[in-house]
């Protein structure tokens, strides 16, 4: 346009992550002389928002344009991805421990049922999402079904998998007799060099512990804001069955912070992508 030109750059990942996008532009930006672009199919207010405070140009057709080199229009209708509630609660927790155990190792279901305290109905929910997304595959020994998982699956579970997170809770005081485990910045810090500081200490409680949490206990957010405390995370399955020390096992940290947009816990993230073979 007018004798200049710019490269348009479109994810072939169209679930990736903001903070992560964000990452991969400013490393094409360094080795070209052109203004990079992004080629957004989808976006959302939030995104748009953010992409504006960062500088970072972007398209998205036809109703979202970013070129401060050039130009800008925005309307109040954004194209918006169809919603993918991914893998349930139970069925990301068996995902997890098969694939902890190691991609050979088959298990039967009233032994995934035994090891992760399901009932047989809940097991049998997990397995058969698992199965719809093709992330299983079930072999028949003797007279017995065995479930094992699909070789190198992580890549493709990851996408369909959610945050464990489904309450945060601030407290005066950790409970001293209820059993949790570190997460969020602080478990990270437990993995890395990353620094934890004293609001980063989140610790995690599954739902059932989170219900015995004494109500005197509990602060509002404003509260914590005003006053301290630590913040807590209630998660969709127990933390306890996947990990053995006193912080959250890997992948689920990895899901709670992905949309984190601090370059410093990307980074350590890469690393814990790198480890399980995960595309970054």
């Amino acid at each position: 346009m007018s004798g200049s030109s710019c490269i348009l750059i479109t994810p072939a990942d169209l679930d990736i992550h903001l903070p992560v996008l964000k990452k991969q532009y400013e490393n094409i930006q360094k080795v070209s002389e052109d203004p990079i672009v992004l080629n957004l199919q989808y976006l959302t207010a939030v995104q748009r928002r953010n992409l504006i405070e960062s500088r970072i140009p972007f398209l998205s057709l036809p109703y979202q344009v970013y070129l401060p080199f050039w130009g800008c229009f925005f309307t109040n209708r954004f194209n918006t991805q169809r919603e993918n509630k991914g893998m349930t609660a139970a069925a990301q927790l068996v995902y997890l421990h098969m694939f902890y155990r190691g991609t050979t190792v088959s298990a039967t279901h009233k032994e995934i049922c035994e090891a992760l305290g399901l009932s047989k109905a809940g097991g049998t929910r997990a397995i058969q999402v698992l199965d719809d997304f093709g992330l299983i595959e079930q072999i028949q020994e003797c007279t017995r079904q065995k479930i094992i998982l699909v070789p190198e699956s992580l890549n493709k579970a990851i996408k369909v998998m959610n945050s464990p997170i489904q309450k945060i809770l601030y407290l005066r005081s950790a409970p001293a007799l209820i059993p949790h485990m570190f997460g969020g910045i602080r478990a990270l810090s437990m993995k890395s060099m990353i620094a934890a500081e004293t609001y980063d200490g989140s610790i995690v409680f599954s739902r059932g512990k989170a219900r015995t949490i004494p109500a005197e206990l509990q602060i509002t957010a404003d509260e914590f804001k005003d006053l301290g405390g630590i913040p807590s995370e209630v998660w969709g399955y127990d933390p306890f069955l996947l990990s053995r020390d006193n912080s959250v096992d890997d992948i689920s940290l990895l899901l709670t912070l992905q949309d984190n947009d601090d370059e410093r816990i990307q980074k350590e993230l890469d690393k814990i992508r790198s480890r399980y073979g995960l595309i970054i």
